[in-house]
């Protein structure tokens, strides 16, 4: 099928042609070639033709044909850009600007590396030292 779409044209109906496009090599590869052909395939004229092949192909064709009638047409015009802003737009403009930069949240990314801070032990347990998790606990404080 992809020699059919590639070609654009059928396919031989000679079954050497075929296994030789297919590159079926063994006895079985070549028997199960001419079975599909013999099953999907209808022979006209010494060529195999597919009903749903043969109209994509006729389908791209037409899309392809209107395409080049459209570039040949130079494209499409390029769009007009307005020689002012729209009437309003300025007063919309002017609030979002004169925002106070100070009232924005803390924009720090957030990963997933970054260390959570280790909660208290409980019952009065003592570390032995400062410590970051490792391994499996740091990925278990990391995915909260």
């Amino acid at each position: 099928m992809d020699a059919y779409y590639v070609s654009e044209r059928p396919l031989p109906a000679s079954a050497d042609m075929l296994c030789r496009i297919c590159r079926a090599i063994t006895k079985a590869e070549r028997e199960a070639v001419k079975t599909v052909a013999r099953l999907f395939f209808r022979e006209e004229n010494g060529e195999l033709r597919h009903k749903r092949i043969d109209d994509e192909l006729e389908k791209y064709e037409r899309k392809s044909e209107a395409n080049r009638v459209n570039g040949a047409k130079g494209g499409r015009p390029p769009k007009r850009k307005p020689d002012e802003n729209p009437v309003g737009s300025g007063s919309i403009t002017q609030r979002a600007t004169e925002r106070d930069p100070n009232l924005n949240p803390n924009q720090e990314p957030v990963t997933k590396n970054q260390l959570i801070p280790l909660t208290p032990l409980p019952g009065g347990w003592r570390s032995r030292g400062n410590f970051a998790p490792s391994g499996e606990a740091a990925q278990a404080r990391r995915h909260f």
